[in-house]
């Protein structure tokens, strides 16, 4: 798994449940943070989970593949939520 986190206080952890794929992210920081979460599944589309996680809180991206995986890459991408707000 892939975490770029720009230099916040994030932690991820992914677990298997049955066929699905599940991401756990933490935020450590004072201030709210946006994360993307990127599954690619060979030749499936991939899928990307978006979320906003409080201070303190935590957060979880869910995947369930359509078919069989042999290798399943996951990529976190996390940002303080105020630079979503001012890019839009």
């Amino acid at each position: 798994m892939a975490v770029t986190s720009k230099g916040l206080d994030i932690e991820a952890t992914h677990t298997l449940l049955g066929e699905a794929t599940v991401v756990r992210l933490q935020n450590y920081e004072k201030f709210p943070v946006r994360c993307d979460v990127r599954f690619r599944n060979g030749p499936e589309i991939g899928r990307t989970r978006k979320l906003t996680i409080d201070p303190g809180e935590t957060g979880t991206a869910r995947f369930m593949p359509s078919r069989l995986v042999v290798r399943l890459r996951i990529g976190v991408d996390c940002r303080p939520a105020k630079e979503d707000e001012d890019s839009r």
